[in-house]
């Protein structure tokens, strides 16, 4: 909302609107003298009647007006509209009466606008304006109307668009602004009639295909012509208009649809709906895995008075997923498995199918299988041999063209094991005319572990005779999981120092492995930064290193210099093996006295000379 001095010419408000109007929507121009009274602020909002004039445009920076003379607009197209308010002593915002509100005509759905500041002209605060539910509102502040209580004018931007049932059964729309707003008429553009497309997979296999026609006029001679691609056949006989039969001929991959004359369309508009077969050679492309490459389906429609026709497509995406298993959740004892069959959004016949599930070493089957239905009844169950590697399911003849559920339990050989463990589940149709498919799950314990220590190997004291220190970490390849790769594991060590200090590594570190120095290069790769504060070691697959998992340790021995810097000297080692991360720290102090100890009462005596 605008407001803008009476004495001010129509030149400058018209100009104010084309700049206020795009930051704020408000402007407004003061008047000189005092006001009295006392402010209400929740004083009830008066209906402003008198004095309204309105202008309607095209463009939403209003520099094309809207001529009702050559101009037509569609149903659900935005207008854009200005209407100013000329206030009048009696109606004008007062202390007493800060409240106006003005009501749109009923047949305009005019777009809301939260609450926003309300500027005068020289950017200071007036109030707070709004549009919600038709209704604009406009609410002026105290210290605003003090200082400007007379010759008062504003203007509101809205934006809008006709009703549902504008021009009812012809092509006109008159709109009655009330307070001397004035009448506009609206001329309907009627060469367009808006629609789309879409589709459903049936049970059957067939695709249900809906073209929603929406006129908001009254149309003659509607026809709609459709066109599958070359995977489709049309379903003779299948053709309905909102649920009703209707007739189309069918010429190859092309429909043509006479639905004659048609009223003007409630919200939900009309639905015309047909079925669509796959061919044989397409459903044996989506057998193999393949994708259908010709399968849009395009609707036009056309009557008496287009401009040009309507037009809607779909492509629908059609597949079959036979096999999808879920990883496996629960604990170390207790695994459980999910496998959903046949839950594309193409349904195979089932039956006869064989469902085989198979694990590997590290897990064995426990308790029994169950097969539930698409209603989640159960069909049936099996007792699991804990002895075997894997079990298969057969489904009965009448199963059907439906998805099911199979669910069943495993349990790790060794509770405390971090390994990973997989599971492989397939199914095999009963001839190749039926897709086949497998997927693959697995389970991942919880793992509590820590693969890495660490520890100061030199005395304190030592340390701050000459900031030399050495250390040793150790690599847990002992408590790592069977099968571990070594050369995922990596150590890192890192060195951290007080502000100002140095504290860098001494060559480079020493591995052993059983009493074994390993070799750089052969059994590890070593890396160091730029500053020589942090080093990198990945090991390599190596028969020793592989015969360590789970057996023995790694020892990384390296010396550090630090400076007398006081503060905390620390080292962080880390270790990453399958993804997990797990460090260890430990430091010294260099005190400001330069003597080293964590438990003493020495202190240094800022006033000692």
């Amino acid at each position: 909302m605008r407001l803008l001095s009476n004495t001010v010419v129509r030149a400058l408000i018209a100009m104010l609107a084309t700049v206020a109007m795009l930051v704020t929507g408000v402007n407004i121009t003061p008047a000189a003298s005092a006001a009295e009274g006392t402010y209400n602020p929740d004083a009830p909002a008066v209906q402003v009647t008198s004095g309204v004039s309105v202008e309607v445009y095209k463009d939403k920076n209003h520099t094309q007006k809207f001529d009702p003379a050559t101009d037509k607009a569609a149903i659900g197209q935005t207008l854009y509209g200005q209407i100013s308010f000329d206030f009048s002593d009696a109606q004008k915002p007062t202390l007493a009466s800060p409240n106006r509100s003005y009501t749109f005509p009923k047949n305009i759905q005019v777009k809301d606008t939260k609450s926003a500041l309300l500027y005068d002209k020289d950017g200071n605060v007036a109030g707070t304006w709004e549009i919600k539910d038709g209704v604009v509102t406009a609410h002026w502040n105290e210290d605003w109307l003090n200082s400007h209580p007379s010759d008062i004018s504003s203007y509101v931007s809205f934006d809008f668009t006709l009703g549902e049932d504008a021009g009812g059964d012809g092509d006109k729309e008159d709109i009655h602004f009330p307070g001397g707003g004035g009448d506009i008429t609206i001329t309907i553009d009627k060469s367009k009639v808006s629609g789309e497309k879409d589709y459903e997979v049936n049970d059957d296999g067939t695709v249900t295909f809906t073209v929603t026609l929406k006129p908001q006029f009254a149309v003659k001679n509607m026809v709609v012509t459709d066109t599958m691609g070359s995977n489709f056949t049309f379903v003779p006989g299948s053709f309905q208009l909102d649920g009703k039969d209707v007739n189309a001929t069918i010429d190859g991959q092309k429909a043509t649809i006479d639905l004659g004359d048609l009223a003007k369309a409630d919200k939900n508009g009309y639905q015309l709906t047909y079925k669509a077969q796959l061919t044989d050679e397409a459903k044996q492309k989506l057998a193999n895995g393949e994708k259908l490459n010709d399968a849009q389906n395009t609707a036009n429609w056309t009557w008496d008075g287009a401009d040009k026709p309507g037009e809607a497509d779909v492509t629908p995406n059609l597949s079959y997923k036979m096999v999808q298993k879920s990883n496996g959740s629960g604990t170390a004892s207790d695994i459980k498995w999910t496998v959903k069959l046949n839950s594309g959004n193409l349904k195979a016949d089932m039956g006869n199918y064989v469902f085989k599930d198979s694990i590997k070493d590290g897990q064995h089957y426990t308790g029994s299988y169950t097969v539930k239905d698409a209603d989640g009844n159960t069909v049936a169950t099996g007792k699991l041999d804990g002895s075997a590697k894997d079990f298969s399911y057969t489904f009965p003849a009448d199963a059907g063209a439906q998805q099911y559920t199979i669910e069943y339990h495993t349990a790790l050989d060794d509770a405390s094991s971090t390994a990973t463990v997989d599971n492989h589940a397939e199914v095999t149709p009963p001839d190749d005319k039926h897709p086949g498919g497998s997927d693959d799950g697995s389970y991942t314990p919880k793992d509590n572990n820590t693969y890495v220590t660490k520890k100061l190997d030199t005395d304190e004291t030592d340390i701050a005779k000459d900031g030399k220190a050495t250390w040793t970490s150790t690599v847990e390849f002992s408590k790592m999981a069977a099968g571990t790769d070594p050369s995922k594991v990596t150590f890192t060590d890192k060195l951290s120092e007080p502000d100002g200090a140095t504290f860098t590594f001494d060559g480079e570190p020493t591995l052993t492995l059983g009493g074994t120095t390993l070799v750089k290069d052969t059994d590890y790769t070593l890396s160091f930064n730029k500053t020589n504060d942090q080093f990198t070691i990945t090991f390599k697959v190596t028969d020793a290193l592989k015969a360590a998992v789970g057996k023995q340790d790694v020892t990384v021995t390296y010396s550090t210099t630090g400076d007398k810097t006081p503060g905390t000297y620390k080292n962080t080692a880390s270790v990453k093996v399958n993804g997990k991360t797990t460090s260890a720290s430990d430091s010294y102090e260099i005190e400001n006295t330069n003597l080293v100890s964590k438990t003493g009462s020495m202190k240094w005596d800022k006033d000692f000379d």
